[in-house]
């Protein structure tokens, strides 16, 4: 008995384009309003604070548990305060903090927002990290899903750049067309 064992070619992976990451169109940093500076100081400084007197006192055991608070909490806020924003070319917003990326792509519109209490009571991603209404931007998504608020430095700009995204995503999903579909970067 014999087995036919036929051999294919393997098929190699010969386009690189899917594996580079997609081009930065604008990236502008987040705006960080100085209250809130203060507020994330006094946080740090109400559990350091007592870390050292407990150094002082010789008890070491709390002194260990305020310093690994200390460090959790520092992890919790590197995860969600926005270092910058970026529009990418595929379509994402990405969302860069000094651990990871927070990447949306289904952003249908964006838009600069008031400081109204209505806002402020809407379900939302807040990545919101300034009051002042010129550097408060709302993305909208799509399905329900909740909005995104950044705070970008430039917000003008930034508005201009997903706008105008979002709209050679609806003129090409019309026609169809999908090889010209990211050539924003260029313009």
């Amino acid at each position: 008995m014999q087995l036919n064992m036929q051999t294919s070619p393997v098929k190699s992976i010969s386009s690189t384009a899917s594996l580079q990451p997609p081009a930065v169109i604008l990236r502008t940093g987040s705006k960080y309003h100085p209250f809130l500076i203060f507020l994330l100081g006094i946080g740090v400084a109400s559990v350091l604070f007592p870390f050292f007197f407990a150094l002082k006192d010789g008890d070491y055991q709390n002194a260990w548990v305020l310093l690994w608070s200390v460090l959790f909490i520092a992890a919790c806020n590197l995860l969600v305060l926005p270092k910058s924003v970026d529009v990418r070319s595929d379509g994402t917003i990405g969302i860069k903090t000094l651990v990871t990326t927070w990447k949306f792509n289904d952003v249908t519109r964006a838009y600069e927002s008031s400081f109204s209490p209505d806002e402020l009571m809407m379900p939302r991603i807040k990545f919101a990290t300034s009051w002042t209404p010129p550097h408060r931007v709302i993305l909208c998504r799509k399905n329900g899903k909740w909005d995104v608020l950044v705070s970008p430095v430039d917000a003008k700009e930034f508005v201009e750049a997903v706008n105008k995204l979002v709209d050679a995503d609806l003129v090409n999903a019309e026609t169809g067309l999908t090889s010209s579909k990211r050539d924003l970067s260029t313009q």
